[in-house]
């Protein structure tokens, strides 16, 4: 099922009835390039997914068609983050230490806040700001996608 938002529907007199995508070549063209976009992707974060399928919506496609077989796709895919350690705790940490030397102003005092905190961690500086966003939607990364046939997509 899709997203309300996404539905393409046709409203003759009382009655409200979808519209579905038909077979053809146009259609499953797209369906074919999406796929293999998913495909290309994994190892990479969500956002770059999104990026890369929002593409085609410049190039002229129906956006409500794209994002509907992206939605499809999407349940395909396992997303995991990226980062080291649980984001939570890392932005927990971080805003004891800034309560404690207080908020950083400046970009030199927001890194010395960031290296205090990673040396408490005993992580790097850069496995701390990886971390700190790891759990947002488009920080995820593709770990897996279980491709199907176009053909099959554009049914559903």
């Amino acid at each position: 099922m899709l997203p309300s938002s996404l539905l393409i529907t046709r409203r003759r007199r009382d009655k409200i009835r979808p519209v579905y995508a038909k077979l053809n070549k146009e259609n499953l063209g797209i369906a074919r390039l999406l796929i293999q976009t998913y495909r290309d992707y994994v190892g990479k974060t969500k956002g770059e997914l999104n990026g890369a399928a929002n593409g085609l919506e410049d190039m002229g496609y129906d956006y409500r068609y794209v994002r509907g077989l992206s939605t499809l796709l999407d349940r395909r895919c396992q997303l995991e983050p990226k980062s080291i350690m649980n984001p939570i705790k890392a932005r927990r940490q971080i805003f004891k230490m800034s309560h404690k030397e207080g908020f950083p102003t400046t970009l030199e005092a927001r890194r010395a806040v960031l290296n205090q905190v990673a040396k408490k961690l005993e992580i790097t500086l850069e496995e701390l700001e990886e971390s700190l966003y790891g759990d947002l939607e488009d920080e995820l990364l593709l770990k897996d996608f279980d491709p199907v046939d176009p053909k099959a997509l554009v049914k559903q």
